[in-house]
């Protein structure tokens, strides 16, 4: 899958709202995959945010990610519609079927950073105090 083949098709400005539409879609689906199922999604959010040594292993999960939907042919039916085929896609199909790279799926499991927890995790997380949640991020 190329890019440049996908997204040169349009004029300029399109081409350039179609990559930024492509990258937002890589991005959410890896946080909303970590977010998926947590107790604690606020305390997540803040340590995804403000928490330095994560950034490394964002930044991967997001390049893994790209690669994933190149690499499986995911961009044409990234939005639920496939163009090739003419057909749409039922959103509860979607969202309960989440397709994330192995590699976030496994950085998402592991303790990184010295954390002391995974990513992908159900156990209870400190509460983020409300002085604090979504401030400066």
């Amino acid at each position: 899958m190329n890019l440049d083949t996908q997204f040169n098709q349009f004029e300029p400005n399109a081409r350039q709202r179609r990559q930024e539409r492509f990258l937002k879609k890589v991005t959410n689906t890896v946080y909303d995959y970590i977010y998926e199922g947590s107790w604690s999604s606020q305390y997540l959010e803040y340590a995804l945010a403000l928490c330095p040594q994560l950034r490394p292993y964002i930044q991967e999960m997001l390049v893994e990610q790209v690669e994933y939907v190149l690499e499986n042919n995911f961009i044409q039916d990234f939005s639920g519609v496939n163009v090739s085929k003419n057909s749409a896609v039922k959103k509860e199909d979607l969202r309960g079927s989440m397709r994330v790279a192995k590699r976030v799926e496994d950085i998402c499991t592991q303790d990184i950073a010295g954390l002391g927890f995974a990513l992908k995790t159900i156990i209870p997380l400190p509460n983020v105090p409300c002085y604090l949640y979504r401030r400066g991020y």
